[in-house]
């Protein structure tokens, strides 16, 4: 998932640039799954941080754009299904907060 921002140009014209959120892939050189955070840390299996498999990638169940903290600029709420534990033990709920400034 991206969140296409149009601050970064220097006019309205400009391309608008992709800022990556949610970033489920798989590595090919050492087949783990890596998230936008990171690492990758095999020591923790399950916790879509270091998953050695991928099943299916992220549901993105549900999104909601707000401005959650009152600050005038719209965030995101997001709950993600990982798909790669059972029951909940990988399911996600993420907020997504936009501290981009005009400056």
């Amino acid at each position: 998932m991206f969140w296409y921002d149009s601050t970064v140009g220097a006019s309205v014209f400009d391309p608008w640039f992709p800022n990556a959120i949610i970033q489920d892939q798989q590595d090919i050189t050492s087949g783990s799954a890596t998230t936008a955070e990171g690492s990758g840390d095999a020591s923790a299996p399950g916790s879509g941080v270091g998953v050695e498999t991928i099943d299916a990638s992220t549901i993105i169940n549900a999104l909601l754009i707000v401005d959650l903290d009152g600050d005038g600029r719209n965030d995101i709420v997001a709950t993600l299904d990982r798909r790669t534990g059972s029951g909940l033990s990988d399911d996600r709920l993420v907020w997504y907060r936009n501290i981009r400034s005009t400056e």
